[in-house]
């Protein structure tokens, strides 16, 4: 080590201890002052950046009307119809509610198609729901995972696909 390095690393010990010192200072400091509340700017500001979601996406009316008839036809076709997101635990709550009843269903993953967003437009123009899962048994809208396990747990849901002559297993 050069004569010149080690007064500097001398130097530089009572600074390091200082400035941590100081750091403890300001983050007491920091702690102790309260947080104040988003300004309307700010509040402007960060809804003008927020992203739009899925149902919000702008879709021509021929589109529009092309897959309001292919969702309109899988739901005629099948009796029970999930319309689900891949990553969704609500969705995996009810695709696997119908697999343990062993009910035949058609389970649709939007994130699995490049029309994603204006399907769920058109889901949200059809049924007034935002969200999924959305469950429709028989051609008529249910809801989503809430109102499908509210109908399970009331014993609807068994009294429906009955009278739809859906096959399910009996608990």
């Amino acid at each position: 080590m050069s004569a010149f390095a080690a007064p500097a690393l001398a130097m530089n010990a009572p600074t390091t201890r200082i400035a941590s010192r100081r750091a403890r200072v300001l983050a007491d400091h920091v702690r102790a002052v309260p947080r104040r509340a988003p300004t309307e700017a700010h509040r402007v500001a960060t809804k003008a950046n927020s992203s739009k979601s899925d149902a919000d996406v702008e879709v021509s009316d021929e589109e529009m009307q092309r897959l309001t008839g292919l969702i309109t036809k899988k739901i005629d076709d099948n009796d029970v119809v999930v319309w689900a997101k891949s990553w969704c635990p609500y969705c995996d709550e009810i695709k696997a509610l119908f697999d343990d009843m062993e009910v035949a269903h058609l389970a649709v993953d939007l994130d699995k198609f490049n029309e994603e967003k204006a399907l769920v437009s058109a889901l949200t123009r059809m049924t007034g729901q935002r969200t999924v899962p959305n469950v429709f048994i028989g051609g008529a809208h249910i809801g989503g995972c809430d109102a499908t396990m509210a109908l399970k747990k009331s014993g609807e849901l068994r009294k429906m696909l009955a009278d739809l002559g859906v096959s399910f297993k009996q608990a």
